[in-house]
């Protein structure tokens, strides 16, 4: 059985909205955009770490799939 192929354009925006989204939950624990305590700043930063490790994973299976390499 064939693995379905997933465009190229399609994954890259991926990758790239999940790193603008840990940029913008790092930047809103950051900032008084939204009033946070401690323990919600730390939720909003391991958030950002999560998915930081996605699009680490999806950048890495890009890479793979990617006949430009």
């Amino acid at each position: 059985m064939q693995r379905p192929k997933i465009p190229f354009r399609l994954a890259a925006t991926v990758v790239v909205g999940n790193t603008l989204s840990c940029v913008a939950l790092v930047l809103l624990a950051f900032t008084d955009v939204v009033p946070l305590n401690g323990l919600g700043r730390g939720f909003m930063v391991i958030g950002a770490a999560v998915v930081a490790v996605f699009a680490e994973f999806e950048l890495v299976g890009l890479r793979r799939s990617s006949p430009r390499s």
